[in-house]
């Protein structure tokens, strides 16, 4: 069980990917606060009402910083891959006039991926 932990969370560091401002705040959450709960549940009381608060504290604090993100820029809140897209919409939206779109070059994005029809090579 712990060496599939590690081995997602080795995946996870080995990953390029920024998912928005909150990752950080998730990443505390994931480091901090879910190990706080979990030894809060076996060790003797007074030590686990401190690790109980002490996680609570930081479940708190990452909603506070969510809704004030939030407040002052909705958009940090979306991934650097859609802020990217949105980014280029806008680009082309303050050039203003006609779009003229050629079909034989449009850019196509790696995702969605349809599904492939099963041929008959892959059903041997």
């Amino acid at each position: 069980m712990f060496e599939v932990i590690t081995g997602y969370l080795e995946k996870a560091l080995k990953s390029r990917q920024t998912g928005s401002a909150v990752s950080p705040l998730l990443w505390l959450n994931g480091v901090v606060s879910v190990p706080c709960l979990l030894l809060s549940a076996f060790v003797t009381p007074p030590i686990s009402y401190a690790l109980f608060v002490l996680g609570a504290i930081v479940v708190l604090f990452s909603l506070y910083e969510y809704r004030s993100i939030r407040k002052i820029n909705p958009r940090l809140l979306q991934s650097e891959k859609l802020q990217f897209q949105l980014a280029k919409l806008d680009i082309v939206a303050s050039k203003g006039g006609p779009l003229v779109i050629d079909p034989v070059n449009i850019e196509f994005s790696h995702e969605p991926k349809a599904l492939a029809a099963p041929t008959a090579e892959d059903e041997q």
